[in-house]
Order: C-alpha cells, then sequence, then structure tokens
C-alpha cells in the first residue's frame, strides 16, 4: 500500500472513531491547520550526516470533549520526490 493512501486510510478511520466516541460527548472546542514548511539543516548537519533539505506538508488537528482531549498530525516529507 502507497504510503500516502494508507495515511488517508488512517486519518479516515482516526475521524470515524472520534465521531463515533464523541456522540454521547460534549464537545467543547476544535482547531485544524495545513502547514507548509521547509526544513533547512545546518551545513554542519549535512556534513556529519546524510540529511538533506526538504520540503513538507503537516495537517494537524484536535477538539476537546467533556471526557478528555484528542490531538493528531500527519507530516508527508517530500511529497515531490519519488519513491523509486
Amino acid at each position: 500500500m502507497k504510503p500516502l493512501r494508507a495515511t488517508a486510510l488512517a486519518v479516515t478511520a482516526l475521524t470515524a472513531g472520534v465521531m463515533s466516541t464523541s456522540a454521547n460527548a460534549d464537545y467543547l472546542y476544535g482547531f485544524s491547520n495545513v502547514q507548509l514548511n521547509f526544513m533547512d539543516w545546518t551545513n554542519s548537519t549535512e556534513n556529519k550526516t546524510e540529511q538533506r533539505d526538504f520540503a513538507y506538508l503537516r495537517v494537524e488537528g484536535g477538539s476537546g470533549f467533556s471526557w478528555g482531549e484528542l490531538y493528531g498530525f500527519v507530516d508527508v516529507k517530500n511529497p515531490t520526490k519519488s519513491t523509486r
């Protein structure tokens, strides 16, 4: 299974679980955001390791209910890089 498809499946399952669990709880608050970031390693780090600069997409969100809080995020690193 491709990583992005597996990620989408996990997010869908988590959302369904939260919705069914929260049906009997009081919703208090929620938030979500999408970020496009760029990891810029220092020259020293790049020289000592195989790390290289890269872009990544982050989707995160959270909710508060009467029973507690839920938070999660998904990072997609190097979205344009081929896995082959």
